[in-house]
């Protein structure tokens, strides 16, 4: 989430993100709920992982399209 590919061993800081409530990481993605019901993810995208309809990975937030405010964080796996 701070545009630079590649593995995080310690914490970074991530852009646009400053109001975060709670994150969720999966194995190659992470989304952020904000605390205006808004979550933003970022990431790798191969199977739309991002929710933002499209299979583009992002180095930075996007927002997950249909939230609304109204946004909550489970990130599972896909069989």
């Amino acid at each position: 989430g701070n545009g630079v590919r590649g593995k995080r061993t310690t914490p970074v800081a991530v852009y646009w993100i400053n109001n975060a409530v709670a994150i969720s990481a999966g194995y190659s993605h992470s989304a952020v709920l904000q605390a205006d019901g808004n979550v933003t993810s970022f990431g790798l995208n191969v199977r739309g992982e991002l929710g933002n309809f499209t299979y583009s990975t992002s180095y930075v937030p996007v927002f997950a399209v249909g939230t609304n405010g109204g946004g909550r964080l489970n990130l599972g796996t896909l069989p």
